[in-house]
């Protein structure tokens, strides 16, 4: 009976502790990131949208970005990137040489690292870091799902994909005063 009230014990404390973070995670979700943030978020979202229209290059918005469009219309309160997503091809046309001198001329470079970045020049050596980006996933069609192609991607967000459907024609979303790219139709994370 001894082992049975430890165990009983050690699970209360386990579950109070979990409690306990859930409130701090929940208080810290809603600080609300710091407004210039989000003002440099659109600027880049708005470059990037005209940049895609001009040189024919397809994305999705996905992940925070696309949550923060069906639900509020905008940035979410918390959120301190954009995450779009495009198929390869697509990142090859961002990729060339045409498309790269354009984003230069324009104060702006794409980061390679664990997820590639487009961020205004300058930016990435503010505050020991980047102040604003847009992430960029690969993606990939596997059967009729479309996932992440790389497979850190996968093991991280591995709820986080569409049928293959859902995805395409792609339709504009509001998104501040922005009109942005997203899938046809919200992946059931999003509802």
């Amino acid at each position: 009976m001894d082992t049975r009230n430890k165990y009983f014990g050690y699970l209360f404390f386990k579950l109070l502790k979990i409690g306990l973070f859930c409130k701090k995670a929940k208080k810290d979700m809603l600080k609300i990131v710091n407004t210039n943030q989000h003002e440099k978020l659109y600027k880049l979202m708005e470059f990037f949208d005209k940049l895609c229209l001009k040189f024919n290059i397809k994305y999705f918005i996905n992940g925070g970005t696309l949550l923060g469009a069906v639900r509020h219309g905008h940035i979410i309160p918390w959120d301190d990137d954009i995450d779009i997503s495009m198929f390869e091809e697509d990142i090859q046309k961002l990729q060339s040489t045409e498309v790269s001198t354009y984003i230069t001329k324009h104060n702006y470079k794409l980061l390679n690292g664990w997820v590639l970045k487009f961020v205004e020049v300058g930016d990435e050596a503010k505050n020991n870091g980047l102040n604003a980006w847009i992430d960029i996933f690969k993606m990939r069609i596997n059967g009729d799902k479309v996932e992440y192609f790389e497979s850190n991607h996968l093991k991280r967000w591995p709820t986080e994909w569409f049928y293959e459907n859902e995805i395409k024609p792609y339709k504009r979303y509001k998104f501040g005063n922005l009109e942005v790219f997203g899938p046809n139709k919200n992946n059931p994370f999003t509802r």
